[in-house]
């Protein structure tokens, strides 16, 4: 696929070459191309080569019924599965092995090698402050501060790449088994604590109420497949089970913060900088709260 990508919206493509050897063969390999021909490509376009990836956006399958079928659950379960391998193959591998994505039976987090550099990355505290002080009500202020009082808990988490962009859109699918084909769009993409994108997971688990309401409305049995996601991951990463309800902890924070930054700041034209308020982003507002009100629990294996 070529596209063609104004200045503003540029690729990475250190951050999607990191992706692409994390995570393929779910992720596409995106190469610059460089056209210097105004007359081929105009000024102030970048054009870029992506692997196509098949599978059919999830946006176009995802179930809007509170009580799914056998074979929705069948899918789901399947999809929410691919989706929890691809978020562990994050977690930095063990130093011990010679394997190219094994997960580590630690019983600590990895040292931290690579730093926030990013738009969001390098700016999470300022942001959580302007969250603090702008977020529409006194729930959404408190779960703000909460983040960026406990900001270097999360921030002590393995920092790895994140798709940033975790949107029904933007997950394939493959149609008739449900399992995950990949993630695209990754313009979003930074590198942040392990756990940042989590807020992805949500969309799994209901759909966006497109009606006067424009509440987010989770399917019956959403917390079943919530508890599928985390006795999933970590299992995949090899958490030890002394430590299994403190590292959920942190992740969750990790979780939250990434909400909070995903949809606490409205996205007018590519701009981060505007907090979101009920009259111009009322169905961003109600993902928020549905989203941040939700109790983990403590984790079961």
């Amino acid at each position: 696929i070529v596209q063609f990508r104004p200045e503003r919206y540029a690729l990475d493509v250190e951050i999607t070459g990191a992706a692409k050897e994390i995570c393929s063969p779910k992720c596409p390999h995106v190469e610059r191309v460089e056209i210097q021909d105004p007359k081929i490509v105009p000024r102030g376009l970048q054009v870029y080569a992506v692997e196509f990836l098949p599978g059919v956006p999830y946006s176009k399958l995802q179930p809007r019924a509170r009580i799914l079928s056998f074979q929705e659950w069948t899918h789901q379960s399947r999809l929410i599965k691919g989706f929890t391998h691809f978020v562990a193959r994050g977690w930095p591998a063990s130093p011990q092995s010679r394997q190219p994505q094994p997960f580590p039976l630690s019983s600590g987090y990895p040292e931290r090698s690579i730093q926030m550099t990013g738009k969001v990355g390098a700016s999470i505290k300022s942001k959580l402050a302007q969250l603090v002080s702008d977020l529409p009500t006194t729930a959404l202020r408190t779960h703000a501060q909460s983040v960026l009082y406990q900001l270097p808990t999360i921030e002590s988490l393995p920092i790895v790449v994140n798709h940033g962009d975790v949107v029904p859109a933007n997950i394939l699918v493959e149609r008739t088994t449900g399992s995950l084909a990949g993630l695209v769009d990754w313009v979003e993409a930074e590198h942040l604590p392990f756990g940042t994108c989590l807020y992805g997971l949500e969309y799994l688990l209901g759909w966006i109420d497109s009606g006067s309401s424009q509440s987010f409305v989770y399917f019956q049995k959403a917390e079943e497949l919530r508890e599928l996601f985390w006795n999933e991951l970590a299992v995949c990463i090899g958490i030890d089970l002394g430590k299994l309800n403190q590292w959920k902890s942190h992740v969750a924070l990790a979780r939250n913060l990434g909400m909070l930054l995903w949809f606490g700041f409205a996205w007018d034209g590519g701009n981060i900088d505007r907090v979101v308020n009920r009259d111009d982003d009322p169905e961003v507002v109600e993902c928020l709260e549905a989203f941040l009100s939700v109790e983990l629990g403590r984790a079961r294996l």
